[in-house]
């Protein structure tokens, strides 16, 4: 018997594969990761990378054998847990977390042990058994083993901020096929239109009504308003595990609807034993106006408007957003904050009468290109209110301050700083960070810059 050793940095998200999730929020976590290496073996003691269960109903069987060795310096506990397969939104199989319940095929594995204790070069075994219930229908289902080991990332937020973590840990899928019959059918479950942060958002939900794991799903979306189209975007390919539901995203960056606004949305979709199709039209509603005001877009309609006052706003806000370019320009033609005034101006921000929660976006390190380090000092200023200031506390760093932000208007400042520093290259990281008076501006920057440059201390930044 040949065993195959599976290493995490070969391991990718897959049906009938390893998967890997890595739930890395931000790099200020403690350290690597405990290196751990995985071996997987089917009850008949063949090798594999996942396990298929033959299984019959009302009785329980032997799934197979997962071998989990310590490859680190240092002891390791490692947790052992069943969790439910999912669908990820554009396809492809995934995994709920450990702290989530578990459904369908998750509820029906049992292993001989939920801890291993690991030292240095110690291998364990844990055996994977299945048991399904008396009333369960034939079909094919997916689950999987979580193997995940302790004190990944610890650690705890200060003065409100969301704390900061990273982990990593292995998922062995199992496959369990319960019976002989077999029907395939994917149908769609209609469309909406929202906005996002990201832009207009139209979802195409999407479910798996038959008994099997549909692989190389595969179609096509387009979206058109009056005729004109607006987006277009293919579907997979991809897995569409069995009995879960996905609402497909499909993004519409630069469309700026009013409220009301109707769209036509199509799609298709093929798979082994069928196709489904869908007409739909959506109508971009007044939640999804408002939302698109907070996020900078036209404003929303309102019942009661006083129609008769329009043109007077209209002038109003020409001239208001007149005054807002010439001071952007000015601000713009000003050099930039550096430490110093990046700290005085956070101060200065969180004691301001009427002074709520203040964000801070880093973006950094800047490109040595000059001409694409300013294409994204002019892209950011394009896209910062009035209120917001652009600094660069440390050479190569710019820092976003973004005072009295709501949650969705910091999220819509973070999304959009991300997808600019991606048009400059893979370099160049964003992190953010919001915090509410009575926090000092010394703090927060030094918190900003801690999640930008991990590793480096509080007297590295000064230096």
């Amino acid at each position: 018997m040949t065993k195959t050793k599976l290493h995490l940095r070969s391991i990718t998200f897959a049906l009938c594969a390893l998967a890997v999730w890595a739930a890395a929020f931000a790099a200020s976590a403690a350290g690597a990761p405990p290196q751990l290496a995985v071996i997987v073996q089917q009850a008949n003691g063949e090798s594999a990378s996942y396990l298929t269960v033959p299984a019959n109903v009302g009785a329980r069987v032997a799934g197979g054998t997962i071998f989990v060795k310590n490859e680190d310096a240092h002891p390791v506990v490692v947790d052992v847990a069943p969790v439910s397969a999912e669908t990820a939104t554009n396809l492809g199989s995934a995994y709920a977390l450990t702290n989530e319940s578990r459904r369908g095929a998750a509820s029906w594995l049992r292993t001989s042990v939920k801890h291993l204790s690991l030292e240095p070069g110690e291998t364990a075994e844990l055996g994977v058994d299945v048991e399904v219930p008396a009333q369960e229908a034939d079909g094919q289902y997916l689950a999987g083993i979580s193997i995940q080991a302790r004190g990944q990332g610890e650690g705890v937020g200060k003065g409100g901020e969301v704390a900061v973590a990273s982990a990593q840990r292995y998922v062995v899928g199992v496959q369990v096929n319960v019976g002989a019959e077999r029907h395939s059918q994917l149908v769609f479950e209609g469309a909406a239109v929202e906005r996002e942060p990201a832009g207009v958002t139209f979802l195409v939900g999407m479910r798996n009504s038959g008994n099997v794991i549909l692989q190389n799903v595969r179609g096509r979306v387009e979206v058109e308003r009056d005729g004109e189209p607006v987006v277009a975007a293919p579907i997979g390919p991809g897995t569409f595990v069995t009995g879960t539901a996905i609402e497909l995203p499909v993004l519409a960056e630069k469309e700026d609807p009013p409220e009301g606004a109707e769209y036509r949305v199509r799609a298709v979709v093929h798979y082994e034993g069928g196709e489904a199709k869908l007409d739909e039209t959506v109508t971009f509603g007044h939640e999804a106006a408002v939302r698109q005001e907070e996020f900078g877009g036209r404003p929303a309609s309102g019942e009661g408007f006083p129609w008769p006052l329009v043109a007077g706003a209209v002038v109003a806000l020409a001239l208001l957003f007149v005054a807002a370019a010439v001071y952007r320009r000015r601000r713009r033609d000003l050099p930039l904050l550096g430490w110093e005034g990046t700290i005085a101006l956070i101060d200065r921000e969180l004691v301001a009468p009427g002074a709520g929660p203040l964000t801070t976006i880093g973006i950094g390190p800047l490109p040595e290109d000059p001409s694409l380090r300013q294409a994204l000092l002019t892209a950011l200023g394009g896209r910062l209110r009035v209120t917001d200031t652009l600094a660069e506390p440390l050479p190569g760093t710019l820092v976003v301050v973004a005072p009295n932000t709501s949650e969705t208007a910091a999220v819509a400042l973070l999304e959009d700083a991300q997808r600019l520093a991606g048009y400059v290259g893979s370099g160049t990281t964003v992190a953010s960070h919001t915090a509410a008076p009575p926090a000092a501006g010394g703090e927060i920057l030094h918190a900003l810059l801690a999640r930008l440059h991990p590793g480096v201390g509080r007297e590295a930044t000064l230096a």
